[in-house]
């Protein structure tokens, strides 16, 4: 039970994201951003396009020097995710969206 309380945790770590994928419209896009929270199993960014839950994304995280031993020393993590979550922010043009890392095929 630890260890899945542990990779629950939510870290506040802004951290460069790249997100590629689909929007609601169905237009294919990519957009930089920064991360606003991170676990072991998703993050939180902000978007300027609205995403439909479920819909799958390509994730691209820039790690800070301090956090690549984590990741046998890459500069990047690579990671599909779903969607799970995509709120407009009060008075902006900007959604708030929550996605959940989707473990590689085997």
């Amino acid at each position: 039970m630890a260890q899945l309380r542990n990779r629950l945790k939510r870290l506040r770590l802004e951290l460069p994201v790249r997100i590629v994928g689909r929007d609601a419209q169905g237009g294919d896009f990519e957009e930089q951003t920064r991360s606003h929270n991170v676990s072991g199993t998703g993050l939180v960014f902000h978007c300027h396009r609205k995403l439909p839950v479920g819909e799958h994304l390509q994730v691209e995280i820039e790690l800070s020097e301090s956090l690549r031993s984590y990741f046998g020393g890459s500069a990047i993590y690579q990671s599909r995710a779903v969607v799970t979550r995509s709120d407009r922010l009060p008075n902006e043009e900007t959604y708030q969206v929550g996605v959940r890392f989707v473990p590689p095929s085997p």
